[in-house]
């Protein structure tokens, strides 16, 4: 046989038989074999610990238990804010925009200025906001909230706050905060669920009765939160989280620590 004949035949066979080789130690089941009584090596226990970092909302609208999607309307200065709609019941009609040129304070320079043109208490107006992808509620839980407001003409009467099922306009709760001022200050108040399934395509919706001027900053919502902690985290990851018992937080993680810029750094 020709030497290149040759040397071609004695690869294909050596191929053959790697491939047969591979093909019988692919049908056997792999197994994995532990003596928990022979030390390989010692890792320090301080090096068992958390890192945390916010991508993917792991801190909005994951660890951080609020539940209102840019609640401060910081996400974009534009007339109309990310996350946040008019709500119109019936035949009233309104409008909303943002306004730079006032704020409850200087870290809070801009608000939500919401014009009601027409209203009733059965049709009311005012704006919503949608979460994260909807707000999670469920039967028999209090939920805390809070916002800033102030109103052209405090006749313009109480504002009414309520979580409704987006897909059958259902109120699964509501309260109702007083008359506002003509000054700026901070409203809280308390939801209250029934008996309901459990769900998350819903928002929450404060709206008022009559027609006028209002504006808002700062809108918040939180459920029952991690040890009943004051604007604290999520229970149910804080648990998880805890049940490790890590050694060590890292916190923000990655390059966040920098900022977006030099004047921004934490």
């Amino acid at each position: 046989m020709h030497p290149a004949r040759r040397s071609q035949a004695l690869g294909l066979l050596v191929s053959l038989l790697f491939s047969t080789v591979v093909s019988a130690r692919a049908s056997e089941p792999p197994t994995l074999s532990i003596d928990i009584n022979q030390v390989k090596g010692k890792v320090s226990p301080m090096l068992y610990g958390l890192m945390t970092e916010e991508i993917n909302y792991s801190y909005d609208g994951g660890l951080y238990a609020e539940l209102l999607r840019n609640r401060a309307f910081q996400d974009n200065r534009r007339s109309q804010p990310f996350h946040w709609f008019v709500y119109e019941s019936g035949n009233s009609d309104a409008s909303m925009t943002m306004d730079s040129s006032t704020g409850p304070s200087r870290a809070l320079p801009l608000s939500l200025a919401l014009t009601i043109r027409s209203a009733t208490t059965a049709e009311p107006a005012g704006i919503s906001n949608e979460g994260f992808w909807g707000i999670p509620v469920r039967p028999h839980t209090v939920y805390q909230g809070s916002f800033y407001a102030k109103a052209a003409d405090p006749s313009i009467g109480p504002i009414a706050v309520r979580l409704i099922d987006n897909d059958t306009a259902r109120v699964l709760a509501s309260t109702t905060v007083p008359t506002l001022s003509s000054d700026w200050k901070q409203y809280s108040f308390t939801l209250r669920s029934a008996a309901n399934t459990p769900s998350a395509n819903n928002r929450l919706v404060l709206s008022a009765g009559k027609p006028g001027k209002l504006w808002f900053s700062l809108v918040s919502l939180f459920p029952p939160t991690y040890h009943d902690r004051a604007n604290g985290n999520r229970t149910d990851l804080m648990e998880m989280l805890a049940a490790l018992h890590p050694a060590f937080l890292r916190f923000p993680g990655g390059n966040y620590l920098e900022g977006n810029h030099i004047d921004e750094r934490f």
